[in-house]
């Protein structure tokens, strides 16, 4: 089962003004911008194309938002920003957290963090899905060879 959301959170405020002062400090300081998602994803022109198109790759819906907007819609969700959320059962799980993003310390470092996590994830709900498949079909392959109705 895939998530059914893919929710990044940029550690910014949105905006004309902020827009362009990020776009000047990635210009003239990138290595101090403090959002270590924008400082991997987004270039001057916009977010980098490999980035771009491993997002595409996840295959679920993708939700961006600056600070602001995402507090305003998650109120009660305490996380550091920047940070990467899935969204299953309609609830939003950290999949990276600010500190993770930070440790993987370039855009190929992050796109393969968020990959094994992302797999992880799919497969462990691949797992208790199919555990509960088969739970159930044992439990009623076992009534029916006894003949007894639990």
């Amino acid at each position: 089962m895939t998530p059914e959301k893919v929710i990044l959170v940029y550690n910014a405020d949105d905006g004309l003004f902020n827009a362009l002062s990020d776009w000047a400090h990635k210009l003239f300081s990138p290595a101090t911008h403090q959002c270590h998602l924008c400082r991997y994803t987004i270039g001057l022109s916009g977010m980098r194309f490999p980035w771009k198109e491993f997002l595409e790759s996840l295959g679920c819906p993708l939700l961006f938002f600056h600070r602001p907007d995402f507090r305003e819609l998650y109120p009660n969700l305490n996380v550091r920003f920047p940070v990467i959320l899935v969204e299953v059962g309609g609830e939003p799980t950290v999949l990276l957290s600010a500190s993770e993003i930070a440790k993987s310390g370039s855009l190929d470092g992050l796109i393969e963090a968020t990959r094994d996590r992302f797999t992880y994830l799919t497969s462990q709900q691949q797992f208790h899905e199919l555990n509960g498949i088969l739970t159930a079909g044992t439990r009623a392959g076992a009534h029916e060879e006894d003949g007894h109705e639990l």
